[in-house]
């Protein structure tokens, strides 16, 4: 009896999987450093986490090896590193200082950002080709995660986590209802408008940059809430 032959690997495959697999170990990083109160080194490592979920996507898409294992093996690192990392994070930063009543708040609010984010993901896989190339419905999990991170940078970087703790669970908590809300948001892509495209471009080019050089988180933050704000307030009045 011949035996069946192996299944043939596409090496296209390949590239972006690696890529992927790469932000999912960092993203474990991420949470090994927080647990060890290394916060915002922790923060950092998830911005650069949110660029390299970018990056897989790009070269996905330019070897045209976009496949259903990606796609799984992709919501599978979003959820380490967007979900489960930016939740230790915020149960880290209320440390032993807070009240007791303060910290079970806080990892009710961490656990219930992961289950978001969970179904948030779950919801993606299923309504990817409903949805088509232009919205998602719902903060995307990346994004989130990149407002987490670059918010507790920039209270680190102007010395207010003791004054923003407290309210750093219900910041939580609202990404939680964000991440599973019928809220449109807009995908990146190309603009017709050539001088908008440029700005994006350089803006992009920006955001690489700073992440990369781990600098200026105001501004990360700042350009991630507004493409949130002008970007689901277009979805929203079209």
């Amino acid at each position: 009896m011949e035996r069946p032959a192996a299944p043939r690997i596409n090496l296209r495959l390949i590239a972006p999987n690696l890529i992927t697999s790469l932000g999912m170990s960092l993203g474990v990083l991420a949470i090994f450093r927080a647990l060890g109160g290394e916060t915002v080194e922790a923060a950092w490592l998830i911005v650069v986490c949110v660029l390299i979920d970018k990056l897989d996507g790009f070269v996905a898409r330019r070897l045209d090896a976009q496949s259903d294992f990606g796609m799984q093996l992709d919501s599978l690192s979003d959820l380490v590193t967007f979900g489960v990392a930016p939740a230790v994070l915020l149960v880290t930063l209320m440390g032993d200082q807070a009240s007791t009543l303060a910290r079970i708040f806080s990892w009710g609010a961490a656990a219930a950002y992961v289950v978001a984010a969970a179904l948030r993901l779950a919801r993606f896989n299923v309504m990817t080709e409903e949805l088509g190339d232009n919205i998602f419905l719902g903060f995307p999990t990346t994004m989130c995660g990149g407002i987490v991170s670059t918010g507790v940078l920039t209270i680190a970087a102007h010395d207010a986590l003791a004054t923003m703790n407290p309210v750093l669970p219900f910041f939580m908590i609202a990404l939680a209802f964000a991440m599973i809300s019928d809220i449109p948001i807009p995908k990146i892509h190309a603009l017709k408008n050539r001088v908008l495209n440029t700005l994006q471009l350089v803006n992009m080019a920006a955001i690489f940059a700073f992440g990369a050089l781990r600098v200026f988180p105001e501004y990360l933050l700042a350009m991630t809430m507004i493409y949130v704000i002008c970007g689901s307030g277009y979805c929203l009045l079209r």
